[in-house]
């Protein structure tokens, strides 16, 4: 999936820029194989993901990242720990995904029996979940931090940035402004990535890589 965009860019681009970036979901957690809540709650890896981390490690390990930043839950700093720039990786709590409070441990078709709205999150975003954070709170702080990092990049930086379905999704909605309505608007599977390009004819390039199934032995 490759998409292009020019207006609807929220950053001065300069002429002579080539910058990456990597955004980086990590892989399946013991939660996501439960069906659990979860949001910022912090569930480890699961043997799968671990399978999935390394398989993705080995194709990033052949770019030359300039700047790494993760999510602080063990999930996507585990993502990334077979990557050799590993050590240099900066933790930001910004990137956490959505904090959904009270519900994080029960089932995803638990919370939405109780409240169905919680199924469409986009119909209603400032809807809080319980002890936690709405959507347009999550929105809101990663776009933030992108914004904020984003002018502290050179033109020529190569940056990855590992979290969650919530923070690959609240960049994407802030670069292309994108209707809230539609959210999440992207599919992201477990450690799957979008490579974002900035050229130098000031147009945003967008493209998605899937991750091939991995074998459990």
């Amino acid at each position: 999936m490759i998409a292009n965009s020019r207006a609807k860019s929220a950053f001065s681009i300069p002429m002579d820029s080539k910058m990456e970036i990597y955004l980086l979901r990590h892989g399946a957690s013991t939660s996501n194989e439960k069906r659990i809540v979860c949001g910022a709650a912090d569930y480890p890896l699961s043997e799968k993901g671990k399978a999935q981390a390394y398989q993705v490690c080995q194709t990033l390990n052949n770019i030359p990242f300039t700047h790494v930043y993760t999510s602080p839950l063990s999930r996507a700093r585990e993502t990334i720990a077979n990557l050799t720039c590993s050590s240099n990786a900066i933790i930001e709590e910004e990137l956490v995904e959505l904090n959904t409070g009270l519900v994080s441990h029960i089932t995803v078709d638990e919370l939405w029996e109780t409240e169905p709205r919680y199924r469409y999150q986009g119909l209603d975003p400032d809807f809080k979940y319980p002890e936690g954070e709405c959507l347009n709170d999550m929105l809101l702080r990663v776009g933030n931090w992108f914004e904020k990092r984003f002018i502290e990049w050179n033109s020529s930086d190569t940056i990855l940035i590992a979290g969650h379905e919530g923070t690959v999704c609240g960049i994407l909605h802030r670069l292309l402004k994108l209707q809230i309505d539609h959210y999440p608007t992207f599919t992201i599977g477990n450690c799957e990535y979008i490579r974002i390009t900035i050229n130098e004819d000031r147009q945003i390039r967008y493209q998605f890589f899937p991750l091939h199934p991995v074998e459990i032995f």
